[in-house]
């Protein structure tokens, strides 16, 4: 299943070709504008889509971290500017992988 986004003035997503059917709910699930162009990098790349968006991470049922995008087997994710700010630490003190470029992207999840 093929699908297009196009360009509009609220977005920021070029056209392109989706390689995973599940980016088209991803996509419809971010609200960070950076957010929306690394995903659209990462479908061009062909990176697999994450597993979750907005997920938390807690400690003892309270809420240390926030990212945008979790790549769960690989224990990578995505933060916003904001996110990295507060959450950064709590994600690297859990073992996860912070992705900050697309080539990060490619390197760790895989992609072209």
């Amino acid at each position: 299943v093929y699908n297009t986004f196009e360009q509009t003035e609220e977005s920021s997503i070029v056209s392109h070709e989706v390689v995973d059917a599940k980016w088209n709910e991803i996509l419809e699930n971010l609200y960070d504008e950076q957010a929306k162009i690394f995903a659209s990098e990462c479908i061009k790349n062909s990176i697999i889509a994450p597993d979750e968006v907005g997920y938390e991470i807690d400690e003892d049922g309270i809420i240390i971290g926030e990212c945008e995008m979790l790549w769960k087997n690989s224990k990578m994710v995505y933060l916003t500017q904001s996110q990295l700010e507060e959450s950064e630490k709590a994600f690297i003190d859990n073992g996860y992988i912070i992705i900050k470029t697309i080539d990060d992207a490619v390197k760790n999840i895989g992609g072209k």
